[in-house]
């Protein structure tokens, strides 16, 4: 598995890092859940919660950048 990342607004430059595909696999079946998932807020509520998942190969939607 193969991770690059850059933030030039910020002066990070390009960078890479290869790691074994297997071993994250390996360690995600170790893996427990520590909080249960929050609920989706209703109309209304007085708190604002927001996850974001992004994945490889499909597009980002503009209104989340």
């Amino acid at each position: 598995m193969t991770f690059v990342v850059s933030w030039l607004e910020h002066g990070v430059a390009e960078a890479r890092a290869e790691l074994d595909g297997a071993a994250i696999g390996a360690a995600a079946q170790r893996a427990v859940t520590l909080w249960p998932e929050e609920p989706e807020p209703e109309p209304g509520d007085s708190y604002a919660w927001s996850r974001r998942v992004v994945t490889a190969d499909e597009p980002q939607d503009p209104d989340m950048s």
